[in-house]
C-alpha cells in the first residue's frame, strides 16, 4: 500500500494493497487491504479485510471476525461496534459498547451501551443518545425510533416510529409504536400502547393507551 502509517505489533500486517490508512495499536487493521481507514487502539478493526472509509478509535472498536467488508462507519469507544456483523455500514457509534452487537445499518448511537443489543436486521434508522438508550432493542421491527436521554426506550424489544426524549422516557415499551413522549419518566410503564402524545414529567406513565 501507499501513504499508510502503522504503529504497533501487527498493525496493518496484511496491507499489501491498502492505501491512505492509519493503524495505531496491536493488531489494528491487521488484515486490511482496504483504503481510507483509521484505526487506533488494540484490536481496532483487526478483522476488516476490504472495508473502507472507516474510523475506529478504542480497544476492539469495529473489531471481531465478522467485520470483513464494512464501509463508512465511525466507532469511537472501547467495544463500540465490537462484535457486530454489519450488513452494510453508515453507522455512528460513540461510547463504550455502543451498538456492540449491531448487524444493521443507518443507526446512530451515542452513549455507553446505546443500542448495544441491536442484533437483528433490518433494525435501521434509529437514533439513540444517552447511556443505555434503546440498549436492549434487538428485534427486526426496531425501526425509525429516536431516543434521547438516559435509559430512554431502554427496555424496548420491538417497536417502531417512537420519539422518546427524557430520562427513563418509555423505559419498558415492548411493542409500542407511533408514540411521542417528551419529559423524564413520560410513558415510563407503557408497554404496547400506540399513537399517544405526552409532554411533561411523569405524564402518561402508568398504563398502556
Amino acid at each position: 500500500g501507499t501513504l499508510c502509517t502503522a504503529v504497533g505489533k501487527d498493525a496493518l500486517g496484511g496491507a499489501a494493497s491498502g492505501n491512505d490508512c492509519t493503524a495505531i495499536g496491536y493488531d489494528a487493521l491487521n488484515l486490511s487491504t482496504g483504503i481510507n481507514n483509521t484505526a487506533v487502539g488494540s484490536g481496532a478493526m483487526d478483522a476488516s479485510v476490504t472495508g473502507q472509509d472507516n474510523v475506529a478509535v478504542g480497544k476492539d472498536a469495529l473489531g471481531g471476525a465478522s467485520h470483513a467488508d464494512v464501509d463508512q462507519n465511525v466507532a469511537i469507544g472501547s467495544g463500540s461496534l465490537a462484535s457486530a456483523s454489519l450488513v452494510k455500514g453508515n453507522i455512528v457509534a460513540i461510547g463504550y459498547a455502543a451498538l456492540a452487537a449491531n448487524i444493521a445499518e443507518d443507526n446512530v448511537a451515542i452513549g455507553c451501551s446505546a443500542l448495544a443489543a441491536s442484533a437483528n436486521s433490518p433494525s435501521v434508522d434509529n437514533i439513540a443518545i444517552g447511556a443505555r438508550s434503546l440498549d436492549i432493542a434487538n428485534a427486526a421491527g426496531v425501526v425509525r425510533n429516536i431516543a434521547i436521554g438516559t435509559d430512554a426506550l431502554g427496555g424496548s424489544l420491538t417497536l417502531g416510529d417512537n420519539i422518546a426524549i427524557g430520562n427513563d422516557s418509555m423505559l419498558v415499551a415492548a411493542g409500542a409504536a407511533q408514540n411521542i413522549m417528551i419529559g423524564s419518566d413520560t410513558g415510563k410503564t407503557i408497554s404496547t400502547g400506540s399513537n399517544n402524545v405526552a409532554i411533561g414529567y411523569n405524564s402518561m406513565s402508568a398504563a398502556d393507551r
